[in-house]
């Protein structure tokens, strides 16, 4: 048994059609003495069960320190870098850009015809060439393949998780040598994706620069909605009256709840609004082919980040609104108990007094009921959001979640809102109504519901169903894309979720708003990686299994 757990095997593997292949064993060097190089060896050692060879400028000097760490090196070769070549199948380049030149233009000819992966990352971001671009023009005579940068050190090193939920990219202008990469990966037990041609190795680096791309419009975007609602709020209850409404001391917690619940209810309508929007203009167009502008595509895409800024909100408020449940804070919310003292000889008039014990009145009890059973769906539907959790739902299963589920939920929230404010709205009258804050909470989530009810049933339903099957009215409209090259023909529809961006290429499931995307003929989607500027369709070609390339040199 110990003997099995020092020299791990490598077992037969899955493709991505599902038929088993034969056992994959490549040799591997590694050029590099690094961390990111001795995590990989590790995880190809002890994962993949492949031999490894560590190649360095200086084998002895660095052999006393791999002797220091401690770690098994079962089927680990120290060697010089020509030794390390020679003996290798896989040569994985694992120091940094700056160092590529130095190292390899000595050996160049030793790596001519070899399958070369290159796994750096780069400091800055959109600087044109990506490093494994730079690394081919230094070995012309290879096959060089961009694979393993998003992947962190820690992850790889980390052989106790099976390393399913981070995905390997990989990129290379070889078919062959990319498909080898690839099984490489599932032997080391990752995920992968095919990005076609080795340019696509821009996206890759660029990619890992980028800090919170998709969550800056939706913090940009609640900041917004918070401050006016603070500004609505304080004119309406300091401003516009002869006598503030609340102290000083409740803002902290009574006054500030209100722009937060405002803030809250708002964001989640605009997560759910995109995809009401997109089937307008697909009704109005009469065909899915034509793209959608680009500030709904980008609306589209952040769907799941406004949604979990809408949680975030959300959950915020009913702590808020728990801490302060009193008849004190709510008076409207419960009943107010009285014992009346009839007018005597003392008194001219009967005198009321005020009990201290109160229950809630149905005002109260709806409106916690309401608020509660939202919370605990939104609760749901935002953990399905996880990765390892949407995984493990089948595809009805996540629809049923993330587009069903969250339109519930969307629809307690604004009868949450009804409840507390409706006795007022009819109190205040037209149009006056306009400055209550419930009211004006709930127009927008009641727009989309009323949009969505309106696509769910006859006649929009069956219309809409058909452009989404293919379907094209005679005279449909087409953008000036499609006109002039017919490329928005070639274009398939995902079907996005509700907390699920639309642009996250691992996604494998659908749910009900359409976001139109490229896939390739393996029917692999990569939505949202906008890899290509300026292309034309003379200028595509679609390899097998790949991404649609074009000429990106002016990227």
């Amino acid at each position: 048994m110990g003997d099995d757990i020092e020299t791990p095997l490598l077992k037969n593997e899955l493709t991505e059609t599902g038929h088993h292949t034969q056992t994959y064993r490549p040799r591997v060097g590694i050029i590099g003495t690094g961390n990111y190089a001795l995590a990989l060896m590790k995880r190809l050692t002890a994962v993949a069960g492949c031999d490894v060879i560590i190649g360095s400028r200086m084998p002895e000097l660095r052999r006393g320190t791999f002797s220091g760490i401690g770690d098994c090196f079962c089927g680990v070769e120290l060697a010089s870098i020509r030794e390390c070549i020679r003996g290798s199948d896989i040569v994985i380049i694992a120091i940094h850009r700056e160092y590529f030149s130095v190292t390899l233009q000595d050996v160049a000819e030793l790596l001519a015809g070899k399958l070369v992966v290159d796994v750096s990352n780069r400091e800055t971001r959109k600087v044109g060439q990506s490093n494994a671009e730079y690394l081919a023009s230094i070995l012309p005579e290879a096959s060089v393949v961009k694979a393993f940068n998003s992947v962190s050190a820690f992850a790889m090193e980390d052989i106790s998780e099976s390393g399913s939920s981070s995905a390997v990219y990989v990129a290379g202008n070889d078919p062959a040598a990319r498909q080898k990469v690839i099984h490489l990966a599932h032997a080391m037990g990752f995920r992968t994706v095919n990005l076609g041609l080795l340019h696509s190795a821009r996206w890759m680096e660029d990619d890992l620069l980028s800090v919170f791309s998709l969550w800056q419009i939706p913090v940009a975007l609640a900041t917004g909605i918070f401050l006016l609602s603070c500004l609505f709020v304080a004119y309406i209850y300091f401003i516009d009256r002869p006598k503030p409404a609340y102290s000083w001391e409740q803002i902290f917690m009574k006054v500030s709840n209100k722009p937060v619940c405002m803030t809250a209810i708002a964001m989640m309508a605009l997560t759910y609004l995109p995809g009401q929007l997109a089937s307008i203009l697909q009704i109005y167009n009469g065909t899915k082919h034509r793209r959608f502008p680009k500030f709904l595509d980008t609306w589209l895409k952040i769907r799941k980040q406004l949604g979990l800024v809408s949680f975030f909100l959300v959950t915020l408020h009913a702590i808020m609104s728990v801490l302060m449940i009193s008849p004190t804070y709510y008076s409207s919310w419960f009943h107010k108990p009285t014992v009346t003292i009839p007018a005597n000889a003392t008194l001219t008039s009967d005198l009321v007094l005020k009990l201290s014990k109160q229950w809630m009145n149905w005002k109260g009890e709806a409106a916690c009921a309401l608020g509660i059973l939202g919370f605990a769906l939104m609760a749901v539907v935002a953990l399905t959001s996880i990765r390892s959790v949407g995984d493990s739902l089948n595809w009805s299963e996540w629809r049923s979640v993330q587009s069903n589920l969250g339109f519930v939920v969307l629809a307690v929230s604004a009868a949450h809102a009804t409840v507390m404010g409706a006795p007022g709205w009819r109190k205040r009258g037209f149009p006056k109504v306009f400055m209550s804050i419930t009211f004006l909470s709930v127009l927008l989530p009641y727009l989309v519901l009323a949009l969505k009810i309106a696509f769910s049933l006859p006649p929009l339903s069956g219309y809409l169903r058909k452009i989404r099957h293919g379907w094209e009215r005679e005279g449909a409209r087409y953008g000036p894309i499609d006109k002039g090259n017919n490329c928005g023909r070639n274009r398939q529809t995902k079907r996005t979720g509700i907390f699920n961006t639309g642009s996250n290429s691992m996604e494998n499931k659908t749910a009900v708003v359409q976001v139109e995307a490229p896939l390739g003929p393996d029917n692999q989607d990569y939505s949202g990686i906008n890899l290509h500027k300026d292309c034309t369709c003379a200028e595509q070609t679609k390899p097998q299994g790949t991404f649609p390339q074009c000429d990106c040199s002016s990227l």
